[in-house]
């Protein structure tokens, strides 16, 4: 909660340095420096150029002590996996453990180039242990070892009753979030230390925040950026206060030097994400002549035959290259959540994919040629990011058009009612193993499979939207204006998109045809007929056999393994997984089992996915959104932590599930640490202030089990687009643990570096008006060629139980597994 004017500080924002060690909470310091001030304060428009986010690691000891630290008021070290360390190689050396910069950083001042002055300096959880370590304590293991869980402070007082160093502001006994394995020991504190907080252990405490009795150096091992921690802000407030009252601001740096923005070479080694340098987006206002194409919408009123019908009529093997069929198939059935309400389909015009060990896109046209681009030199994301910039700022967005049926345009045309057009653009599916292009620092080797695609995309010149709630359909279509749109798109993006007006007026009079036609009871009796016909599933005489590719020990040991990691700091919650295998017979008619799928655990972001080009079907019952973006740059994240079967037959029992699993410990802790970890991630790319937590630990129900959900939103920054945010973003933190950089590196080792393919990434669309709508891949069959695979897994706590977490696999993947049979 931000301040009110009265509370608000007496100085302006002094210059500060957040060091970020790789961990996944870092960024959601700059809530808490936000908060101090209250709504329409100078000093949050000053935020973004007075305080650098700069990973720990990113220049040498010998640049960021001479060249950085000196142009900053006051330091913030922050939390991250591993523990303190001295450094054995020289005072340059690169690339070195932050553990061993935030000690240099504490042991080193007075820095040479301070003159002999010590600059404030706050450390966070591994920033807090290395200012014992700096010092001479000892670090060793928690007591109680805590993650996402919140513990009660006993502050150390002075003599008027209030809390010591930077935590006069908080109340004693306050609660606060703890992620950590180790501790300071306090019985190797050195006489320069004072203890300012304590959490009571039962037979002993664990120390909780230190200061230096005489320099401006303090620390806490708890985390008060965390949504669940309480008077974070006031921490940071204090801080702030020691800043503009310290020696080295007053006497050294000066205060005029310490509260002004930063300049321009010191800001560009920030974290955060701003203007895209290709970022091409116009003002829809420009002429026609600044567009190549146009996106022209048509809505279509009420219709009896469901998006099954259609998907059949209007989408399936109409094209060579293939079909994506993104399908919100609880809602249709009845099952209303707060999720999804739409559904999108289309085929494809032209196929993209990539092969990250080769780093080689193919483009594959629609009459089946193929030319190959080696992606030297910039990476997937990279070149995604400027084909959407460029499709965004060359198309022209029409408004709604009404069919012959005579739609009420007004009703769904206005934009405030948030009814979307269709999803023209980029649908498919981004594999785990991109991580190795979006994640900083990753150290890992490509570990997918040279012959297999790690991401297909195909792009649709035609989309059909269907929106549950209302009804309505609308059918867009990416249309060049002229003869010229052709060889801009060829200039811009590589190849040739778009229709040409013929071609689109033909599209649009065999949606008349279906669409204007409104069917007689006879045809819908019929359709009613053919549909339970063929959704009539008999039983399989040879139903199918998944065996795991890790035996249940192996798994079991895996389970070990995480655990050790997380009690050595390494790492707060990993999210270990594990594929099944099945066989096909020769002709397998995928879609048929995906029908069944849809039907016996339909989901609210469901997908059927066939791409021709290296045969692959995605058959997905996915219940988990990864992220939303509209066309006004609202973004939208609903990690699920948390999962149990529903109880159908009896629903007073039913509910008794829900409510028991909202008050699970494990569970609340596990989905805080992603919810956390999300709102890090957001604020690389979305506006200062606008990430916000409305909803926390929410339960989502869907056909046969109950979710403990998270919603997590923001703005998008200008200038940036959806690939922005899905590359800062990826993989999703659901499926990898916190912090997430560390957490991939160990799930590598401990899952024998095989890839996870498909599964554990995301399924979804980017549309050219620049909306996305992406599904976590999670309950989905992947067929190539005879084979099938689906995934499992579940999120390593010091707290799990291994034999339950194996039994939890299982039940994931049986979900899938069970309803796959036709």
């Amino acid at each position: 909660m931000a301040l009110t004017s009265s509370q608000a500080h007496p100085f302006d924002l002094p210059r500060l340095l957040i060091l970020d060690a790789h961990d996944s909470y870092t960024r959601n310091i700059l809530d808490l420096i936000y908060d101090i001030f209250p709504p329409g304060s100078i000093q949050r428009t000053q935020l973004e150029s007075r305080v650098l986010v700069l990973r720990a690691d990113k220049l040498d000891w010998e640049i960021l002590s001479n060249e950085i630290i000196p142009h900053f008021a006051g330091l913030i070290l922050g939390p991250g996996p591993g523990r303190p360390a001295k450094g054995d190689g020289p005072m340059n050396q690169t690339a070195e453990h932050p553990g061993v910069t935030f000690t240099r950083i504490f042991s080193s001042q007075p820095l040479q180039s301070l003159s002999g002055y010590h600059i404030p300096t706050f450390g966070l959880c591994l920033g807090h242990q290395a200012l014992g370590f700096a010092f001479g304590a000892q670090i060793k293991p928690a007591t109680q070892v805590l993650h996402g869980q919140t513990c009660q402070l006993e502050l150390e007082l002075d003599g008027i009753g209030r809390g010591k160093g930077i935590l006069n502001l908080v109340s004693d006994g306050v609660r606060m979030v703890r992620y950590n394995s180790l501790t300071v020991e306090p019985a190797t504190l050195p006489q320069e230390l004072d203890v300012t907080a304590w959490a009571n252990e039962g037979s002993s405490k664990s120390v909780m925040g230190l200061m230096h009795n005489s320099l401006p150096f303090h620390g806490v091992q708890f985390h008060p950026e965390s949504i669940c921690s309480t008077d974070g802000a006031q921490i940071v407030k204090s801080f702030l206060n020691l800043i503009s009252s310290s020696s080295y601001v007053n006497e050294f740096l000066g205060r005029s030097k310490s509260f002004s923005p930063l300049p321009q070479s010191i800001l560009q080694h920030s974290e955060l994400r701003t203007l895209s340098p290709s970022s091409l987006r116009l003002n829809h206002g420009n002429t026609v002549g600044n567009f190549s194409f146009q996106l022209r919408t048509k809505v279509f009123e009420k219709f009896p035959w469901d998006t099954k019908d259609i998907f059949e009529r209007l989408i399936r093997t109409k094209s060579k290259l293939g079909e994506v069929w993104l399908d919100s198939s609880d809602y249709s059935l009845g099952l209303k959540s707060n999720k999804s309400h739409y559904s999108h389909m289309a085929s494809v015009n032209v196929l993209f994919s990539y092969f990250l060990a080769r780093k080689t896109l193919i483009v594959t046209h629609t009459n089946l040629g193929r030319e190959e681009i080696v992606l030297d030199g910039t990476t997937f994301w990279e070149w995604l990011r400027l084909a959407q910039a460029s499709l965004e700022a060359l198309t022209q967005i029409m408004p709604f058009v009404s069919s012959s049926n005579s739609c009420d345009v007004q009703k769904v045309g206005d934009l405030k009612t948030g009814f979307p057009r269709a999803s023209v653009g980029f649908l498919g599916y981004i594999g785990y193993e991109l991580h190795a292009e979006s994640l900083l620092k990753n150290s890992l080797y490509s570990r997918s499979e040279v012959a297999v695609a790690d991401a297909e995309l195909g792009f649709c010149n035609t989309a059909l939207t269907y929106d549950h709630k209302t009804g309505v359909w609308a059918a867009s279509a990416l249309v060049c204006i002229d003869e010229s749109s052709s060889e801009a798109s060829t200039e811009h993006l590589g190849l040739q998109v778009g229709m040409r007006e013929a071609e689109y007026e033909a599209w649009e009079a065999s949606l008349e045809e279906i669409f204007s036609v409104t069917p007689t009871l006879k045809d819908v009796r019929q359709n009613d007929s053919n549909h339970k016909s063929k959704n009539n599933f008999p039983k399989d005489l040879n139903p199918l056999i998944f065996t795991p590719i890790v035996s249940r020990s192996e798994y079991l040991e895996s389970i070990t393994a995480a655990q050790l990691q997380i009690l050595a700091g390494e790492s707060y919650e990993l999210c270990l997984t594990t594929q099944f295998r099945g066989k096909l017979k020769k002709l397998s008619d995928n879609y048929m089992r995906y029908a069944r799928l849809r039907e016996k655990n339909p989901a609210p972001y469901g997908a059927y996915i066939y791409f021709s080009a290296f045969d692959i079907h995605i058959l997905s019952s996915s219940p988990e959104r990864f992220m939303s973006i509209d066309d006004q740059g609202r973004v939208e994240m609903k990690p699920i932590k948390g999962t149990t079967r529903r109880n159908l037959n009896d629903l007073a029992a039913d509910a008794k599930l829900a409510e028991s699993l909202q008050k699970d410990e494990k569970e609340r802790a596990e989905n805080l640490m992603i919810t956390d970890l999300i709102r890090h991630d957001l604020h690389s790319f979305c506006t200062l202030g606008s990430v916000k937590v409305t909803r926390l630990f929410s339960v989502e129900t869907v056909a046969s089990v109950h979710s403990l959900v998270s919603t997590v939103t923001g703005q998008l920054r200008p200038g940036l687009n959806a690939v922005d945010g899905l590359k800062a973003t990826f993989p999703p933190g659901s499926m990898t643990g916190a912090p997430k950089l560390r957490s991939v590196e160990i799930l590598d080792m401990l899952e024998n570096s095989k890839p996870r393919g498909v599964y554990s990434g995301s399924i979804g669309f980017i549309s050219v008006d620049g909306r996305s709508d992406m599904s976590v891949v999670i309950r989905t069959a992947v067929v190539r060629g005879s084979e099938i695979f689906v995934g499992g897994g579940g999120a390593i706590t010091r707290l799990s139980d291994k034999e339950k977490e194996w039994d939890e696999v299982k039940l994931k993947v049986a979900a899938v597994q069970n309803n796959l049979n036709i």
